[in-house]
This record gives structure tokens, C-alpha cells and sequence, in this order.
């Protein structure tokens, strides 16, 4: 049971990157930090829920679009924007991960909410 959480979650990681964490315990009330933690230490992690569950998800800027979704979910939602890091000028084209003009992370209560504010192919 454990070893699967931590194998799902890690999974889950590597598509999500440096948020991971933060959108595990936003999405299962489990604070995966203090999971590992524990791992490391031999210890049987703790894996009980805090009543945080929500929907989560991040979204980069890389262009104006992205900045315009971000100007638009805080007109209508701000409640769901619950942390941005965003450069003002969005002007230089973003050719990988190091260069992103930022990001924001959203949370609600269900996934149609932020479907609507996730970029579409």
C-alpha cells in the first residue's frame, strides 16, 4: 500500500516538477514532504489526510495568452489563484523550463472550474 502511494506520487512528480509536492497535498490532504521524510528515516510515514483535498493544477506563462488566463481567472475566481510568480514582460519567446516568464497555481473544488483557465492544444 505504501510503496504504491510513493510510486503513483513520484510518477506524478516527474510530469509536475518543482510544484509537486505542493499540489500532492492540495489534491490529498497528504503532506508528501513529511512522508518522504519519514521514509528516509526508517519510519512508517504517516499518510492520514489534513482536509485539504481540491483540485490543483499549475500553469506556466509562456506567452501572452497564458498572462491573459492568469488577468482573467482573478477577475472571475481570485479566491482560486493560490500562489504567482510572474515576470512583468512577456516579450522573449520561452525556448525551455529555465527561461518561463512564471507561473501561477490554482485550486477549487472540482476540475471543471479550472479546465476553463488550463490552455487548450
Amino acid at each position: 500500500m505504501v510503496l504504491a502511494f510513493f510510486v503513483s506520487v513520484l510518477i506524478v512528480l516527474k510530469f509536475v516538477g518543482e510544484y509537486g509536492s505542493d499540489l500532492v497535498r492540495i489534491s490529498t490532504g497528504i503532506d508528501y514532504v513529511r512522508a518522504v521524510i519519514q521514509v528516509a528515516l526508517g519510519e512508517e510515514p504517516d499518510l492520514s489526510r489534513d482536509g485539504m483535498c481540491a483540485c490543483a493544477a499549475v500553469r506556466y506563462v509562456l506567452d501572452q495568452k497564458d498572462l491573459e488566463a492568469l488577468q482573467q481567472v482573478k477577475r472571475e475566481h481570485p479566491e482560486y489563484v493560490i500562489r504567482e510568480s510572474v515576470h512583468k514582460a512577456v516579450e522573449r519567446k520561452v525556448s525551455d523550463s529555465a527561461n518561463r516568464h512564471g507561473y501561477y497555481m490554482l485550486r477549487a473544488d472540482n476540475v471543471h472550474a479550472l479546465d476553463r483557465y488550463m490552455p487548450k492544444p
